[in-house]
């Protein structure tokens, strides 16, 4: 077999850093390399607890914006397409494997020359025989590492929203082909998510995406246009009128009206993300055999 995979993924301390080495340790035996993204602080309280990952420093991270330090997602892929790293992965940190001798093998099939992307299924614990499908995540995503150069740049962050609908939606408006796992091969344990009003931020920077990506990869006439249009226009709408909330000290209950309705606009985005990376990947399925 080739080179080991390399997954990267960004390692957190906090009070599901058990999960995690779980998750990690299933990475490991299922024949994965890992490397975790850190800034130097947050890497030297967490390297004791995974002596088996190789952790690498990053150069900025989004400290001064959301008060972690967490890590850009393009500087995790433009260190991975540096080297000669094969094919690669962003996992996300919680996500685990089940034993098989064959997952490697497999993703170093259809991974050779498309992205490989997947969901999880939401379980109480990693033990589970049986768990609920998430409908609209991507958790993991393969690739190899010398289709990275093709990617744009993006102020998406690992550990914030939407940066898994960017990179596939990404991915195939710059003519990678993509290949989506179905049904899922990740375990996740169910958490409320802490994203507050960084959805606003990242929202937007997918608007861009989807815009400029579905009229570079299908031009602007058509319903390609008028999608994209559309898109573009009921964004702008719902932005300004949170924007004048802002400006006319707007009652809470006012403005509060305003920003739902964003937010709800920008979950409709992601499903329609969702359904556009799906309407252009083949599905694969993977079975994993246990070990013995």
């Amino acid at each position: 077999m080739p080179n080991a995979i390399l997954i990267a993924t960004s390692l957190a301390p906090g009070d599901r850093i058990g999960l995690q080495k779980r998750a990690v340790n299933s990475w490991l035996e299922n024949g994965f390399q890992v490397r975790s993204y850190n800034d130097a602080k947050e890497a030297e309280l967490i390297r004791d607890e995974f002596p088996d990952v190789q952790f690498q420093a990053v150069d900025r991270t989004a400290q001064a914006y959301l008060g972690k330090p967490l890590v850009f997602v393009s500087d995790i892929l433009s260190d991975l397409g540096a080297g000669e790293n094969g094919i690669c992965g962003i996992v996300n940190s919680d996500i685990f494997f089940r034993n098989s001798p064959d997952l490697a093998g497999f993703l170093f099939e259809h991974a050779n020359d498309s992205i490989v992307l997947g969901a999880r299924l939401e379980v109480e614990n990693y033990d589970d025989d049986e768990g609920k499908p998430d409908p609209f995540g991507i958790d993991y995503i393969f690739m190899p590492s010398g289709l990275i150069s093709k990617l744009s740049e993006s102020e998406f962050i690992l550990g914030m929203p939407l940066w898994d609908y960017w990179l596939p939606f990404e991915a195939i408006c710059q003519g990678i082909p993509a290949k989506r796992l179905d049904p899922p091969i990740g375990l996740h344990v169910s958490h409320d998510s802490e994203w507050g009003e960084n959805i606003f931020a990242f929202g937007n920077i997918l608007v861009q995406t989807i815009v400029h990506g579905i009229r570079r990869q299908n031009g602007t006439d058509g319903w390609a246009g008028a999608t994209a249009a559309l898109i573009n226009y009921h964004h702008e709408r719902l932005r300004s009128k949170v924007q004048e909330s802002d400006v006319n000290q707007d009652d809470d209950d006012l403005r509060m009206s305003h920003m739902t309705a964003l937010a709800d606009f920008y979950d409709s985005l992601s499903q329609f993300s969702f359904s556009y990376i799906v309407d252009r990947s083949d599905q694969i399925s993977f079975l994993p055999v246990p070990k013995t």
